[in-house]
């Protein structure tokens, strides 16, 4: 997930206006991502898209709009909700207002210390 965990992208990736709250956060960005990612790496040509957990949304969704890319679509260990994005991804998604500083990380880690426990 960009911007979580050990991404590489900033929490506020994506982000034009810092004023409005999540003004340009979405997992939409995630789909639009992996699709500028794959035609810079696969250009004009189809491809196998494994994934695990909560990328599986993603993936869906990606399948849903580029299915002309795919040879395949593999989901492992999907989390399964009647709709997406659910709540959590919704939160994450607020999170995301957290600034990228010591402070920021800071809160960023106490409020998501036990967040797979919410999900459990």
């Amino acid at each position: 997930m960009l911007g979580m965990g050990e991404s590489s992208k900033p929490r506020l990736y994506g982000r034009k206006d810092n004023s409005s709250p999540n003004a340009m956060w979405h997992w939409i960005n995630d789909v639009d991502y992996i699709e500028k990612l794959m035609q810079q790496e696969y250009p004009g040509r189809q491809f196998i898209f494994i994934a695990d957990d909560w990328g599986s949304g993603i993936a869906t969704h990606y399948a849903a709009i580029h299915n002309n890319r795919l040879n395949a679509l593999v989901q492992m260990d999907p989390i399964a909700f009647d709709g997406y994005p659910v709540t959590e991804i919704q939160a994450i998604g607020r999170a995301s207002e957290i600034p990228n500083t010591p402070e920021g990380d800071a809160q960023f880690a106490m409020l998501f210390a036990a967040f797979d426990q919410t999900l459990v």
